[in-house]
């Protein structure tokens, strides 16, 4: 009779033992298939050839490789799956520490066997992530990191031992340098004429997502991977008058983080080399957006290529503004803030090669902010200027180009009859 007893108990047990078992896989089961992304790769005009691609996820730490693939787009529509699982754990465990959330970015970079190189950033979002992504590789115009014949006296010293197949080829690629600094950034700036005076109130809302353009450089072209899309629980604002004639600034501390990637290959005897070089906001600091009458040493307003004409007013009352400009009447989402002095950091270390430097300064590149994500802002600005009634005064404000547009919060006014 006990032994019945006991046997009973133990099938019990094991009966019990077993449904927990089934119910933890069923949850990671359940759990990895809910951050499953498939990834549609469609031909086009341009791309009908065998590609060679690497996936990379921004984590916490900056982008991680996480997948590569070859597809043939001569014979159609090619697919990969990843998974953001793991991605989504890092962000979860970077907000518990740190309060820095992110949304996923997908980095999607590679090369063709004839050399032509593309680069695509996927932003996606963690509340209505979307399980397949479609979209059609286009490569950078004028780019071929094709670079001849492998022979015995032209080999990857450093990465020969790394070279792994792929689909008939050996490929590598690596992160093979990095570098980080904190630094004031400047958002915005005022320079008022002699009789113009003001106010101007930056702020913003915790927990909203900011995007920080993901620049890269490729052989001889910067461009744009996507955005890096952040958040913070902080808040952050700064309210600042300022006098007659006297210039203004408000800035903000950011993490910037460079990132070289080395890709190399060959191919049927041919060899593949090239540079991936990103530039990009990794984090923010709103607690620290402040302002006066003189900058932060080191920080700078992105180059300016043209002035937008606002108009000409004229004050009808010294304590009524006679120009007001906030963030519902921006007409953008977006804003430009810089990178050059970042830039000019990495060439005194030595750190980015001189072509991607050249480039960028020649083109006047900077980090173009997108501070609206799913309708929701996270920047809010009010600018007021007033004058003495019956003054007239033209306003105008910046906006930058490097291979994008992108408006400036930088105003100036000129008093004028």
């Amino acid at each position: 009779m006990r032994y019945v007893f006991r046997k009973a108990i133990s099938a019990t047990l094991l009966m019990f033992l077993m449904l927990a078992v089934i119910g933890v896989l069923g949850y990671f089961v359940g759990d990895f298939a809910r951050y499953q992304v498939k990834l549609v790769f469609r031909p086009s005009d341009e791309f009908r050839e065998k590609v060679y691609l690497y996936v990379s996820l921004m984590y916490p730490e900056g982008l991680k490789q996480v997948s590569k693939a070859a597809i043939d787009l001569s014979k159609g529509e090619g697919e990969l799956l990843i998974n953001l699982r793991d991605l989504k754990k890092a962000w979860d465990e970077e907000y518990r520490k740190t309060g820095t959330y992110a949304e996923p970015l997908i980095v999607i970079s590679g090369h063709t066997r004839s050399g032509r190189v593309f680069v695509k950033g996927i932003n996606l979002f963690w509340n209505n992530l979307t399980r397949t992504v479609s979209t059609t590789l286009k490569p950078l115009k004028g780019v071929n990191v094709k670079k001849g014949i492998v022979s015995s006296t032209v080999k990857c010293a450093g990465c020969e031992s790394k070279l792994e197949p792929l689909d008939g080829c050996w490929e590598y690629r690596d992160l093979v340098d990095s570098y980080e600094q904190t630094r004031y950034v400047l958002l915005v700036k005022i320079k008022p004429d002699s009789e113009t005076h003001g106010f101007v109130d930056f702020t913003y809302f915790i927990n909203k997502v900011v995007g920080f353009r993901v620049n890269v450089f490729i052989e001889s072209q910067w461009t744009s991977a996507g955005f890096n899309p952040i958040s913070k629980n902080e808040i952050g604002n700064h309210l600042g008058d300022f006098g007659r004639g006297e210039e203004y600034y408000i800035w903000m501390k950011v993490k910037y983080r460079y990132e070289k990637w080395h890709v190399w290959g060959r191919c049927d005897g041919e060899r593949i080399d090239y540079y991936e070089e990103y530039i990009y906001i990794k984090d923010f600091y709103p607690s620290t957006i402040d302002g006066g009458t003189s900058p932060k040493p080191g920080s700078r307003m992105p180059p300016i290529d043209s002035w937008k004409y606002e108009g000409k007013y004229t004050s009808t009352r010294d304590d009524k503004t006679y120009y007001k400009k906030t963030e519902a009447s921006w007409g953008s989402d977006k804003l430009a803030i810089d990178a050059l002095k970042f830039i000019s950091v990495l060439k005194a270390l030595g750190k980015i090669s001189s072509k991607a430097a050249n480039a960028a300064t020649a083109i006047g590149l900077f980090i173009n902010v997108d501070f609206v994500y799913e309708s929701k802002i996270a920047f809010d600005f009010d600018i007021g200027f007033y004058s003495d009634a019956g003054l007239s005064h033209k306003v105008y404000y910046g906006r930058s180009h490097d291979f994008q547009w992108a408006p400036v919060i930088y105003f100036k006014t000129y008093l004028t009859s």
